[in-house]
Parts: C-alpha cells; structure tokens; sequence
C-alpha cells in the first residue's frame, strides 16, 4: 500500500495533468503612504476680534510594491482619510468631530519591476483662530485646527483584498463600511 501512495505520488509530481499540481501563490501588495502638502490661502483678518482662518490642501502619496511573483491587473485602491475638524468656541474637553473621507483609485497594472505611486485626492484643512487677546468667556476653544488623525488604505483584485496599510495601525478599529 504504502508503494502504491509512493508511486502515485511520484507520477503527479512527474506528470501534473494527473491532477496534483502546485498551488499559485497568493497576490500581495505592500502599501506605504507618505502625507503631501498642497497650497495654503491665508486670507487677512479685518477689525478687533475678528476670526482669522487658513486653509490648506492635503492628500497622500500611496506607494504599492508588487510582492507576488507574477504581474497583478485590475486592482483598486480605495483609502480612507479620517479628519478630525474641531470647531472654534467648542469646549476644549469635548471631542473634535471625525469626518472620513473615502476614494477610489483603478491601477491597470502593477509590475514587479518597480513601485507605483497613487495620491489620493486632496483635502481641504482649516484652521481658525480668535485674533487680537480675545477669547470665549465659558472656556471655548481660541483655535481649531483641522487635522489629518489617519488613514486606511485596502489594494483588492477582483474583490479580494490583497494588501493593507493603516497609519496608525488602531484606526482598523473603527469599521471599515460605518457611513
């Protein structure tokens, strides 16, 4: 018994068309994302206590790395921005609101021969200020400036999800689809 197992054994590895044959090796993509600033409006502040406000614009450069060992096709990057937008006169214990900002990227291709970049698209940050030595008699916040609290990025082929990347890691505890 144990020569007919090695034998058959022997002729799949010899013939693969007998019906054992190796598995392919999964899809993977390593995701690494570095934040990019974009222009600044800075707009002048007019008469005593009047609210001074900058914008800026945000995105990020995802760089994809093909770790599989064949070409990959019709992938889609999708990422999440969360934003955290602090109002100005809010109480400064109270927490900032989190806005998620989602997209889409298509990638046609991606080689093994060398990385691609994709920039998410841009977001708008705010900062607005009290000037001139006033502030809010019940403790308000004098400043709320918008800030970019993380990002979550997924790479899928053909629906299934070859790649993560998520800075900082705990922002994956938040649900992924929560609207």
């Amino acid at each position: 018994m144990n020569k007919v197992i090695f034998w058959l054994f022997t002729l799949s590895l010899a013939f693969p068309a007998l019906g054992v044959a190796a598995a392919p090796t999964p899809a993977k993509v390593q995701i690494t994302a570095t934040k990019k600033r974009g222009d600044t409006v800075r707009p002048k502040t007019s008469g005593n206590g009047a609210e001074a406000k900058r914008t800026e614009q945000a995105s990020y450069a995802l760089v994809l790395k093909n770790i599989s060992t064949g070409d990959l096709a019709n992938l889609t990057v999708d990422y999440i921005l969360f934003v955290e937008r602090p109002k100005l006169g809010e109480k400064k214990t109270q927490p900032a609101f989190v806005e998620r900002v989602t997209g889409s990227k298509p990638v046609a291709t991606l080689t093994r021969q060398a990385p691609q970049t994709v920039n998410t698209d841009e977001v708008s940050l705010t900062t607005e200020n009290l000037s001139g030595n006033y502030i809010f008699s019940d403790g308000g916040r004098v400043k709320a400036e918008d800030t970019i609290a993380g990002v979550w990025v997924r790479v899928s082929q053909d629906g299934q999800v070859i790649g993560e990347y998520a800075a900082p890691p705990s922002i994956t505890k938040q649900a992924w689809d929560k609207k």
